[in-house]
């Protein structure tokens, strides 16, 4: 059986906070829906994210 790899596009950090100036999480579209993802090594799509980026699958743009 063929792993299921998540369709994520629009990838783009967000910074709650502009005073700190830090990302705090990453808005992405992952498999057709808008979706706020912490930047937590437990959460699985952001698990699944930065394995993409490593791939040079995607790539994350920059907070605004």
């Amino acid at each position: 059986m063929a792993e299921y790899k998540m369709s994520i596009t629009n990838a783009k950090y967000q910074n709650a906070d502009s005073l700190i100036n830090e990302n705090t999480s990453i808005v992405a579209t992952i498999d057709g829906k808008i979706m706020g993802v912490p930047l937590d090594t437990a959460n699985r799509h952001y698990i699944e994210i930065l394995k993409q980026v490593d791939e040079g699958t995607i790539t994350i743009a920059e907070a605004d």
